[in-house]
């Protein structure tokens, strides 16, 4: 019994020697980037191939609104303007004495207003103590009457006056950047004139055509993805805002 059980012992060590040298013995697997596979999670968009041209979203073209010799230009191509900013000048001398004489005679018709006012105010006292006749009254308001009348006539002249003496002064009509200057210091413009063209370069507008088969994928508010030649390897994003409906 003793002999059998060493047999055994020895045929067992020998039985996992050989196991274990074979578990040393599998070939191990390198695995390399080239065998590493990312999964990103990102949005795919399709949709039809557009070309079209690159617009400011705020343009205004500035026009003379009176008519006369450029004084100043002060403002030049590529000159960036704030609102209000004065960009010309034009003739205002006839304007200006036009505003003085208007202003004069809103003076004239304020005195003549207070005058008749206070003869108002005397008659009233001099009818409650029994000086004057009723009439009298009668007639002092309706003097006062016609004196407010000439008063309220002279400053509407006056304010129309200052209107047309200001339009001499051609101003910026937002923040922007100045991309056409039409006149020069010396030129004589008509009312309506072209003078300058300001643009907004902040906001751009993109007008693009598309194929007309391909119409139907196009609804307001779908992203547009595009590219500038000016400005090669750069990619803008937009939102379809409007589609012409002739289309």
């Amino acid at each position: 019994m003793t002999m059998t059980a060493i047999v055994l012992a020895g045929l067992l060590g020998c039985k996992g020697a050989d196991a274990s040298k074979a578990a040393t013995t599998t070939p191990t697997m390198l695995v390399g980037p080239e065998n590493v596979a990312v999964v990103r999670s990102q949005q795919i968009r399709s949709g039809p191939a557009i070309s079209g041209t690159l617009q400011p979203e705020e343009q205004a073209t500035v026009r003379a609104e009176i008519g006369g010799t450029v004084l100043q230009t002060l403002a030049e191509q590529g000159q960036r303007v704030a609102k209000g900013q004065v960009l010309a000048r034009i003739d205002d001398a006839t304007l200006r004495e036009a505003e003085l004489s208007a202003r004069a005679t809103v003076t004239t018709a304020q005195n003549s207003a207070d005058v008749a006012k206070r003869q108002v105010e005397r008659n009233d006292a001099l009818i409650k103590a029994g000086a004057i006749a009723e009439r009298d009254l009668e007639l002092a308001r309706n003097q006062y009457s016609a004196a407010e009348a000439q008063l309220a006539n002279a400053k509407s002249m006056l304010a129309n006056a200052q209107k047309q003496l200001s339009k001499a002064t051609v101003r910026a009509p937002f923040d922007g950047i100045v991309s056409v200057r039409s006149v020069s210091a010396g030129d004589v413009v008509q009312t309506g004139g072209l003078m300058y063209t300001v643009v907004n370069p902040t906001t751009m507008r993109l007008e693009a055509s598309v194929p007309a088969n391909q119409l139907s994928e196009v609804h307001v508010g779908a992203p547009v993805d595009f590219t500038v030649n000016g400005y090669p390897g750069r990619q803008f994003t937009g939102r379809i805002t409007r589609i012409n409906p002739v289309a």
